[in-house]
């Protein structure tokens, strides 16, 4: 099946940047969490934080969760110092991602790119951000 969905991961130091466009299926999954696997491959074992801007994104089918479960299982092992989510009130959306991540982590939101950026490279930075 083709992938559904698109994204976007831009890099800023330790930051990565996510993206994410449109209803999303599992093949556009498996390719987000190919492209960010090569992302922080680039980073050769420095400590990483992953902010996924999620204001354009419509969704995801039920196997996206799985699949985005595992990675964050995954990030765990690999140098993640945390993730953030930018959402603002979308409650569906929030509630895909809360889904997502129980028993994991309690995901953060903030309404603004921006936002998110300040506080991840605080966490980077050792600061507590005290948000």
């Amino acid at each position: 099946m083709q992938a559904h969905g698109r994204h976007d991961i831009e890099r800023q130091g330790q930051v990565l940047i996510c993206r994410i466009h449109e209803e999303w299926n599992a093949e556009e999954a498996r390719q987000f969490v190919a492209d960010l696997k090569a992302a922080i491959a680039e980073l050769d074992g420095r400590p990483w934080f992953r902010v996924v801007n999620m204001l354009n994104w419509n969704l995801g089918t039920p196997e996206v969760n799985a699949i985005m479960r595992d990675f964050v299982a995954w990030s765990t092992d690999h140098g993640s110092a945390g993730q953030v989510y930018v959402a603002g009130p979308n409650a569906p959306v929030r509630y895909q991602v809360q889904d997502s991540l129980t028993g994991l982590t309690e995901p953060r939101f903030f309404a603004s790119e921006d936002e998110a950026l300040d506080y991840a490279r605080q966490v980077l930075a050792g600061l507590d951000p005290g948000h």
